[in-house]
Formats: structure tokens, sequence, C-alpha cells
């Protein structure tokens, strides 16, 4: 057997275990210690090493590679690698005017909607209540809403709230809802509610006495914020990151053509037209003391 180079460590079925892998194999068992490299540190490596080599081998006489999971695994490793090599990230130089060309054919991206900040009185009305009950109750929110309507301190209003609403979330803060945009209003409080908020335009006006089956809502505007633009500065960051996005797909389009051109690829359109898959098989509805209808219990 001829003598191994001299910075060779080992050979392993004709793969040699250099000096400088097995160094690097030892500093990434040391890590950032400043331990010294001992020699059963380095013999320990080193065995390491030569086990891997020997089992990949044994593997490779094998022909383990071969095996149609195997050799999947390694096709897509092979192209996942190679994608990513070949697309490696790059910061296109984005310019001012690219930002503000984007802003101005984009601009429903970056519209702010209106939105609403009100407060609200909840008397509820069961759902099973007698018509005089009810309009007894009609009677007395509609008392509280003209006594709400003259107040001209904000503190009486709280009291009002807090001895009155039975909105639960809002009572012991004022009604206070926080500021929603039509939809959040929508989602939150129902259409109805919505709509009458986003009716009012100043602050402290008060909708009409609202009824609906929950009962009685009395409600006030506190302040209104109109639809507004984002300002381009605040939108800089989004859009920058938007024209990258789009630099990268028109990368990776190009890349994908190329990596098509010149290759004979057919396509059995008939095959592809017949196609189907078939839908997996529902397993029937489980009973009490069993796992499946159909089946039966031992005897």
């Amino acid at each position: 057997m001829p003598p191994l180079d001299a910075n060779v460590v080992a050979m392993v079925q004709g793969t040699a275990i250099s000096q400088e892998s097995l160094r690097r194999k030892v500093q990434e068992r040391l890590g950032p210690s400043s331990a010294a490299m001992s020699a059963a540190k380095v013999a320990s490596a080193l065995e390491e090493m030569i086990r891997y080599e020997a089992v990949y081998a044994q593997a490779r006489a094998a022909k383990f590679e071969e095996q149609p999971e195997i050799a999947a695994r390694i096709k897509n490793l092979i192209v996942s690698q190679f994608i990513q090599h070949q697309l490696e990230t790059e910061d296109p130089k984005i310019t001012s005017e690219q930002l503000r060309e984007y802003y101005t054919k984009h601009g429903a991206e970056f519209l702010i909607p209106a939105s609403a900040r009100g407060a609200i009185i909840l008397l509820r009305a069961a759902s099973k209540m007698e018509p005089e009950k009810r309009d007894e109750l009609r009677q007395h929110a509609a008392s509280l809403l003209l006594e709400a309507q003259q107040m001209k301190n904000e503190a009486d209003f709280v009291r009002l709230v807090q001895r009155h609403s039975e909105h639960q979330a809002t009572r012991y803060r004022g009604g206070e809802l926080g500021w929603m945009t039509r939809v959040q209003c929508e989602s939150t409080l129902g259409p109805e509610l919505s709509d009458a908020l986003f009716a009012l335009k100043h602050p402290d006006d008060f909708a009409p006495l609202l009824e609906t089956p929950d009962g009685f809502y009395i409600l006030r505007l506190r302040e209104v914020k109109e639809a507004h633009m984002r300002p381009l500065a605040e939108a800089e960051e989004l859009i920058r990151y938007q024209l990258c996005r789009q630099h990268q797909s028109h990368r990776e389009e190009e890349f994908y053509a190329r990596m098509q051109h010149g290759l004979d690829i057919q396509i059995n359109r008939a095959l592809l037209e017949s196609f189907s898959v078939p839908r997996p098989e529902q397993e029937p509805p489980a009973l009490p003391g069993g796992r499946f209808a159909q089946r039966r219990l031992p005897q």
C-alpha cells in the first residue's frame, strides 16, 4: 500500500481525510473554548470522521443512493441548492422616483379609512318582554338620551353611563368604544349602530335613539377622523419591500424560463385533461363506545 500524502491523515476506501479537515472537526468540537487540542480529542475526532466515511463507502457500494426514496431526496437537495445558488438575494437599487411612482399608482394601499370614537349606553330588553314593558323601557331610554344631550360636563355623562348602561365592556369607562373604522364598528356593534355612528359629523353629536333586538342604544360621537393618505415618508419602507419582492419575482420568472430553454419538454395533453385525483375515503361517524358506526363491538 503506497504511503499517504504528507497532508493526508487517513484514507478510507480512496477518500482522503486531510489534516485541515481534521483540524476543523476538532475546532468544531471545542467551539469557542480556548482549550488545547489534546491527543485524545484529535484521535476521537479522527475516529468519528473515519466512521462517517466508512458508512458512506459501504452505502455507495450497496448503491443505496439508487433507491427511489433516497434518489428523490438527493434530487430535491440538488435542485434546492442550485436554485439558492443561482438566485442569491441581491438588494436592488431603488430610487426615490420608483418609490414615488409606486406610491402614486397604488394609492389605495396607503389609504387610511375614516374612523370614529364613540360612546354608548345600552338598556337591555329581554326577548320575551311584554309590549307594555318594552314601551316603558323605550320611554326611559328616550328620557336618558334627552338628559345626556343637555349635559355640559363630561363627568356627568360618565356617571350617567355607570348608573344606567348594561353594556359591561364599556360601562365603567364612560361608555368609551375607542377608535374604530366602519368595518371594525360593524363587526363589533353590527351594521345598524355602525351606520348611525358614522352618520354623525361633529363631536358630542348624538344619534337618534336606536332600538335593536338587544334593547335600546344611546350613541354619542366623541371624535372623528376623515379618511386620508398615509404620507410617503411613512410608507417608504413598505414600498421598498414590495419593490424588492417584485424584483425577486421577476428574477425567478427569468430563471425558470432560462432553465427550460433548449430542453425537450413534452406534455401529454390528453392524459392531463383526463387526470383526476380520487377523493380520500371518508371514515364513518364515530359512536360512543366504539370507533366507527358500522363496526360492531365483540360479543
